[in-house]
């Protein structure tokens, strides 16, 4: 079992955008990319739904009530 959340932990090639070209890294499926997604293997793009970046903000619904009750 991996430890990421939306990747399964294998070891897969990226390609990071350079000024001209691309460099190819290794990377580990489930990781953060360069522009913040996820890296994903094949197999974990059909099978996990990954939120976009502002999807996910529902979770600090808890610090907007503490600080709202501050004032």
């Amino acid at each position: 079992m991996s430890g990421y959340r939306f990747g399964c932990g294998k070891e897969i090639t990226v390609y990071i955008p350079t000024r001209y070209d691309y460099k190819a890294r290794k990377t580990t499926c489930g990781t953060t990319a360069y522009d913040g997604g996820v890296n994903q293997c094949r197999e974990c793009e059909d099978k996990h739904n990954v939120p976009t970046p502002y999807e996910d903000e529902g979770d600090m619904e808890w610090y907007e009530r503490v600080t709202n009750d501050n004032y």
